[in-house]
């Protein structure tokens, strides 16, 4: 399974990124793209959003028990973040890595006393996470880096 946002100047790479870098072709993955993507898991106070995330993942781990891999997919100027800024004046970006952290350690080590460390633990899947940014100013060209320790490398 491929958990990613579905903010439209992403889809080309992610796409890419999933059958060139991932190399799992169309197909061969059960893609799951809604805003926010990943990040949501991150967020269990957000509980319509948390829920459907989760029941998501729920349900195609219980129909495809062949399934052994869960990527998780933030990336760079994500506009549900945006639209999600406090008045402590977070940035979208920043709570995106911010995010990618919450569930590193559920990916590292799943005993870690989040909902989402449950949520792996009763999956029983591979987790894998990456962060996508652009390359330039244009936002013409996309790099994805694997989260290590909670944040991109």
């Amino acid at each position: 399974m491929v958990v990613h946002c579905s903010d439209h100047r992403f889809q080309p790479a992610f796409a890419e990124f999933i059958r060139d870098e991932l190399l799992l072709p169309p197909g061969h993955y059960v893609p799951l793209v809604f805003r926010g993507g990943a990040g949501n898991l991150a967020r269990p106070h957000m509980e319509i959003d948390y829920a459907f995330v989760a029941s998501c993942l729920n349900l195609h781990r219980n129909h495809s028990p062949e399934i052994e891999r869960l990527v998780l997919i933030t990336h760079e100027n994500c506009r549900y973040y945006a639209s999600l800024i406090r008045e402590d004046g977070d940035h979208p970006d920043s709570q995106s890595q911010r995010d990618l952290a919450m569930l590193h350690p559920a990916i590292q080590e799943p005993a870690t006393p989040i909902e989402f460390a449950s949520l792996v633990r009763k999956l029983d899947l591979r987790v894998e996470a990456y962060y996508a940014r652009f390359l330039d100013d244009n936002q013409t060209a996309i790099t994805f880096e694997p989260v290590k320790e909670g944040v991109p490398v």
